[in-house]
């Protein structure tokens, strides 16, 4: 476990409140991934400043020390404007900054991970609510895919449990912890036209997004456990 962080590139996900003037801090940052911050006094009104940086979409470097999993924030600085997020992409924003805080753990840097987010970002901060849902369901599900493979939980998109290739016309059920696994159409069945093209990352289709986004969500199920994602039911 690192002991401290130094000028440390990365983005608040979350804060919580800590008493009547601090804050806990949820942090990702580019090296050492997932981060508790204590940020003494952030609330109190001689630091302002300190306060409106710790929001979430702003690029910043913290520096923080300590021996245990929470670490004392001492310096805290952007390095870039806000990424401007709005509706719908903000919502996506959220439901990113979820799934991280969720499934990644403390201490486990991912940086391919953390500069696909940034990406994210910058895409968000610029969709235009007249494109539609379709660039936004595109990328959430190929965030989603990369993140369930770089927390451990990953299979083969174009083999099956048996070794046998996926095809274009067969359907198929996810076995946990195993991979897939050929079944007749149905319920909770995934086309293999689908799984060939989030592997391809070529989701074009609308049909090809809607089953990928029902076989995502079965994905990850057992890895969130019983506890809804909040950022849901901001889609409703």
């Amino acid at each position: 476990m690192v002991t401290a962080l130094d000028f440390e590139a990365g983005f608040v996900l979350h804060s919580r409140a800590y008493g009547d003037t601090s804050l806990i801090v949820d942090y990702f940052s580019r090296t050492h991934g997932l981060q508790s911050l204590y940020a003494r006094g952030a609330k109190s009104k001689k630091k302002t400043g300190h306060r409106a940086l710790l929001n979430p979409f702003i690029p910043l470097t913290v520096s923080a020390k300590g021996r245990g999993s929470l670490k004392t924030l001492t310096s805290i600085e952007s390095v870039g404007p806000a990424y401007q997020l709005k509706g719908r992409a903000l919502f996506c924003g959220f439901y990113l900054n979820e799934l991280i805080k969720r499934l990644l753990p403390e201490d486990d840097g991912q940086s391919q991970l953390f500069d696909f987010y940034s990406d994210i970002l910058s895409d968000l901060a610029v969709h235009a609510p007249e494109w539609g849902d379709a660039p936004l369901e595109v990328r959430l599900r190929s965030f989603e895919w990369l993140l369930v493979q770089k927390v451990g939980a990953g299979f083969s998109l174009v083999e099956c449990i048996d070794a046998e290739p996926v095809r274009p016309n067969q359907y198929y059920s996810l076995i946990h912890q195993q991979g897939l696994q050929a079944v007749a159409p149905g319920e909770g069945a995934v086309s293999g036209a689908a799984l060939l093209a989030l592997a391809e990352g070529n989701l074009r289709l609308e049909s090809d997004r809607q089953e990928i986004k029902q076989f995502m969500r079965r994905v990850l199920r057992p890895l969130l456990g019983s506890k809804p994602l909040a950022s849901r039911e901001l889609f409703k």
